[in-house]
């Protein structure tokens, strides 16, 4: 009620509304009935800090890495029965989780028969997420609803494949840069993250496409498009 009786009135009074993704400008379009030629897109950019020449984190045990909130959009249980389903912590491998431990994920872990390979995190800051980013056998983000998905240019950046949900702007953003599966569908997801953790073929083709994707992503090409909408509409 408060974005349709404030927001909404806001929207329309402006020259140009700037979207993050076609999937958000679509949206956007649909709820704020403005004109198509009124919303442009810009996309957001690779943060440099991510882009850095540091090492990876130094780790005994290769991992599945997801940084991130764990609202229930984020789909992370599903991620942690499919880790289970996957067979890859009998081989050696752990699911790393940004932030704190969380009972309610420990027990789905112990009941999936991983419990001892769910690890976490803590608090992380840039240098230290970009660590882990590098060390990771892959980044799996499985959310069912993103305006964009910032942490795919973290991943893209740091030379991280990704298996992404087939699922709002994400095929967007990475486009062929990555492995797809259905959010909902735990048997997809556990032969997505057994591909990319063992398959080097898939791996070195995924990555080959992320290098050339994350171009579209540098700073310097959406500060130019931003700020030719600014002149475009200051001349107007």
């Amino acid at each position: 009620m408060y974005y349709n009786a404030v927001f909404r009135p806001l929207y329309r009074r402006c020259d140009r509304i700037v979207c993050i993704s076609e999937h958000t400008r679509n949206e956007f379009m649909e709820w704020s009935g403005m004109r198509e030629d009124r919303v442009v897109v810009v996309p957001n950019a690779i943060d440099p800090a991510f882009a850095d020449a540091s090492d990876p984190l130094p780790t005994e045990r290769p991992f599945v890495f997801y940084a991130g909130n764990r609202r229930g959009y984020k789909n992370v249980p599903l991620l942690m029965r499919a880790f289970g389903a996957s067979g890859l912590a009998r081989e050696g491998l752990d699911l790393v989780l940004t932030g704190n431990s969380d009972p309610s994920l420990q027990a789905l872990a112990d009941e999936a028969g991983v419990g001892p390979a769910l690890k976490f995190t803590g608090f992380l800051d840039d240098r230290d997420l970009v660590a882990y980013y590098k060390a990771a056998r892959c980044f799996a983000f499985l959310s069912k609803y993103e305006g964009f998905g910032l942490p795919i240019l973290e991943a893209m950046a740091c030379d991280t494949p990704l298996l992404l949900a087939r699922a709002s702007s994400l095929p967007e953003v990475a486009a062929e840069a990555a492995l797809y599966a259905d959010p909902d569908d735990v048997e997809e997801v556990a032969a997505g993250l057994r591909t990319l953790c063992t398959d080097d073929a898939v791996r070195r083709d995924i990555l080959s496409k992320s290098r050339l994707r994350r171009e579209v992503y540098r700073a310097d090409v959406s500060s130019a498009r931003l700020w030719s909408l600014i002149q475009q509409v200051s001349d107007e």
